[in-house]
């Protein structure tokens, strides 16, 4: 009963890459694992043009198990969501009822910030 899911990373070479991705999820086809989507992370990574804009969401929505939602300036990241430049209607589009949604702020964030970001997830992504 327990999932295990993959996340998308902010560094360029960690993994895994998007090509490996496809590798883990062809192997353990079927298997109790799936994708975790982190904004950040693909926004940044889309933003150095590692990887074309939409590429994690759009191939591995079928496998989404649950998303990190915040927002990214720059290259800075944990952001309340609503403060960045992230356009998260694509993101939304793919979500399910089911999909876990969490919130990861920096630790700094202050708590009337936090209060927005929920918020915002709520009218947004609930």
């Amino acid at each position: 009963g327990i999932l295990l899911a993959i996340e998308n990373r902010y560094h360029y070479g960690e993994l895994p890459t998007l090509e490996d991705f496809d590798t883990v999820f062809a192997r353990f086809e079927g298997g109790p694992l799936g994708y975790w989507h982190d904004a950040g992370h693909a926004f940044v990574n889309e933003s150095l043009t590692l990887i074309p804009s939409g590429s994690l969401i759009d191939a591995y929505s079928p496998n989404l198990i649950g998303v990190h939602f915040h927002d990214v300036r720059g290259l800075t990241d944990h952001l309340v969501s609503s403060t960045g430049e992230i356009d998260f209607k694509k993101i939304n589009d793919v979500l399910e009822k089911d999909t876990l949604k969490v919130l990861e702020l920096k630790p700094e964030t202050p708590d009337s910030e936090i209060s927005r970001a929920i918020r915002f997830a709520r009218r947004e992504f609930l």
